[in-house]
């Protein structure tokens, strides 16, 4: 009974910390307005979590725990290579607008992922997968197009529509994004494939 009390706590603490910081972002989210969403006392909060970082952590890991399943469900489920990259490009798209949270860490708070995370483990990371979904399909790219330069576009794409997002206003964004991903994949590939 109490193991379970102790799980509600804790999980009703990093769900309140989730939702503010959700609203109000990373930085302006105090642990005092923490504790207050989740009705506890700030030493209860300390007894779960050494920091308001920490929960942010937690957040980020859960994200790419469940990207890391996206990705496996993606493979198992596009057998079309064309489909699979495409899907590759706007997932990232989709998860920010299904969760807030996705949204806030990539935008509000860059310099969280720049201090914990290296350019080169993104680029490893998406170079890897990337090799995945093209498999043994990589014979349909343009015979000048490379694993790399596959992943550099990837990249470049993701970049450019973090830019984009500050422009709030544009509310066909999301769909344009996906047609750009489209027009991407379409010239990365031979012509004979479909």
């Amino acid at each position: 009974m109490v193991k379970k009390e102790h799980i509600s706590r804790k999980n009703q603490i990093f769900q309140s910390a989730k939702k503010l910081f959700e609203k109000h972002g990373f930085k302006k989210t105090s642990i005092d307005e923490i504790v207050q969403a989740a009705k506890v006392a700030k030493g209860t909060f300390y007894i779960y979590f050494p920091s308001k970082e920490s929960i942010y952590e937690k957040i980020v890991m859960d994200i790419k725990e469940e990207g890391a399943k996206c990705m496996q469900n993606l493979l198992q489920t596009h057998p079309n290579v064309k489909d699979r990259l495409l899907q590759k490009f706007i997932m990232p798209l989709k998860k920010m607008q299904e969760n807030p949270i996705i949204k806030e860490i990539f935008l509000e708070n860059p310099n969280y992922l720049s201090k914990n995370i290296t350019s080169q483990a993104v680029y490893e990371a998406n170079k890897d997968f990337i090799t995945k979904i093209l498999g043994d399909d990589i014979k349909f790219l343009k015979k000048d197009i490379s694993i790399e330069d596959v992943t550099h576009i990837n990249l470049l794409y993701l970049r450019i529509l973090k830019e984009k997002l500050y422009w709030k206003h544009d509310t066909n964004f999301w769909e344009v994004s996906e047609t750009f991903a489209k027009i991407i994949v379409d010239g990365l590939f031979q012509d004979s494939i479909h």
